[in-house]
Formats: structure tokens, sequence, C-alpha cells
């Protein structure tokens, strides 16, 4: 298999904010209790290569079972985002996320992942957003971008392979993060959970955890709608 990578889409954060826009109608119509709704991976940052899918992160306070109508589901998040039309895939053993997709895939294609403050997936995707975005690590981001580049003319036997590929890389980035080899030991075995199990969630996690997400924040209601109009230390590049 093959990965597409494309360039960076400048139309890439309207696209999120009209999927957070209908998230967040969806979630309140349904009173699910959401901390903030926001745009990660590569695609919501300026100019760097991409897979052409927008990835969203939807963070909570708890994730704990909820029984509506005699079924019970994962969190009321569950309930309202198969209220809307999303399809839970099955976590794979990674603690502290739920793992949605639309189905059939609709324009614009998107990962939805419900995660717990605090937990490894949302510190991660949190720590590596705030590293790729400082001025200090710009070459950091660029030679992540080369890599991604690189990988995309290379034939992978599966996405956990290409996720491997990212290893060396990635794994930098959380060091200038702060992380230390317990944190890195503890998404290791994150990583490794979510392989064992369900195909479509190693697609989803293998490629989400290589992204970042915007820092602007809006306040709209209950939520913190995060907007990504350029790079808060990158003056002068808009999204």
């Amino acid at each position: 298999m093959q990965v597409p990578i494309v360039p960076y889409d400048p139309s890439w954060p309207s696209q999120f904010r009209s999927i957070q826009a209908d998230l967040a109608r969806s979630l309140r119509m349904y009173g699910a209790p959401v901390l903030s709704i926001e745009h990660i991976g590569s695609t919501s940052m300026s100019y760097l290569y991409a897979r052409p899918i927008m990835d969203v992160m939807v963070v909570v306070d708890r994730i704990e079972p909820f029984s509506r109508h005699g079924i019970v589901y994962q969190d009321r998040t569950h309930y309202a985002l198969s209220q809307g039309g999303y399809t839970r895939i099955d976590s794979g053993g990674v603690p502290d996320v739920l793992c949605f997709r639309m189905f059939p895939d609709v324009a614009p294609r998107r990962h939805v992942y419900v995660v717990k403050e605090g937990g490894v997936v949302e510190r991660c995707f949190r720590d590596v957003r705030d590293t790729l975005k400082k001025g200090e690590h710009r070459e950091l981001k660029m030679r992540y971008g080369r890599v991604k580049m690189e990988l995309a003319v290379r034939e992978f036997e599966d996405v956990r392979e290409y996720a491997r590929a990212k290893d060396v890389c990635m794994r930098e980035i959380l060091r200038c993060a702060g992380w230390g080899r317990g944190q890195l030991e503890e998404l290791r075995e994150c990583e490794i959970g979510g392989w064992r199990e369900d195909e479509e969630f190693r697609e989803c996690i293998g490629f989400a955890l290589g992204g970042s997400e915007e820092v602007f924040v809006e306040k709209k209601g209950d939520f913190e709608l995060h907007s990504d109009e350029m790079d808060v230390d990158e003056p002068g590049q808009e999204a």
C-alpha cells in the first residue's frame, strides 16, 4: 500500500470549521458534556503536507457508559455522534479514546476522536501541536514534512509499518516537548494495544498520532471552538 500525501490545501481550515459546527450542534442537541472540539493532525498545520482527511478531537472530562432506550453506549458523546451519522470504531484496547468515522464517507472525509482530558492520546496531540507550532522548532516541522513526502513514494505492508517509519521523528518531537522515557513508554503501550484489534482503528490512530492542532480559542457557549487561521508562532503564514 501507498499513503496518499498532498500539499497543504488552504480550504482545510474552513472544511474543519464546517465539521466543527455540525458536531457542536449535534453534541449540544443530545446533551453531550464536551469541553472542546479541535482540529488535529497534519491538515491543521499550515503549509504541511498531509493525508487529505480531517482529524477532529472532541475532549471530554470523562468517558463512561450511557444508556438510551435500552441501548448501552460507551459514552453520551457516542450516542450523540451515532445520531449524527457516525459509526464507532473499536479502540483496540487504547484507553481513554473513542474513534468514529462516517460510513459511507462524506466530503470532507474525517476521523473523529473522543478523548479523555489528560489521557495519553490527548497529551500526545497537544504536545505535538505545541512543539511544532513554536518558532524555534520550525526546522523540526519542516523535517517532519520531508519525512512524510519521502514515505509517500514508498510501499508499505500496512498502516503499522507506515507509522513505524515515522516513529523516530515523532519521538524527537515529543522529546522536544519534554516527554521522558516513562511517557514515551506509556504511548508505546497504547500504540501496541491499538494495533491489536481493529483494522479501521489501526488506520485512524496510526495516522492521527502524527499530527498537531491549532491553538486559537473562541468561546462559544459551553464549548471552546478552536480556530486555525494561522500558526501562532509563524506570523504572515495564513492557513
